[in-house]
């Protein structure tokens, strides 16, 4: 008896265990940017770090039409 109570137990917990995955999985959200009503498509998408929302800057600013350059020497 307690061998089954033990086994029903553990099925239990992992089952529990299984629909908590989910939940986190939602912790990774699409963030949806536009400028001008259309959407940037960016090669890292943004993400939220402590309240505040990071973008990639190359990828806006050429949305904005903005020469962006890089000197590796400075």
């Amino acid at each position: 008896m307690k061998r089954l109570l033990f086994i029903t137990l553990i099925s239990v917990v992992m089952l529990a265990s299984g629909f908590a995955l989910p939940a986190f999985a939602q912790e990774q959200q699409e963030i949806p940017f536009l400028i001008d009503g259309l959407p940037v498509i960016f090669d890292v998408q943004p993400v939220i770090q402590n309240g505040r929302t990071l973008v990639p800057f190359r990828a806006t600013a050429e949305a904005l039409s903005v020469k962006v350059t890089w000197d590796s020497s400075t």
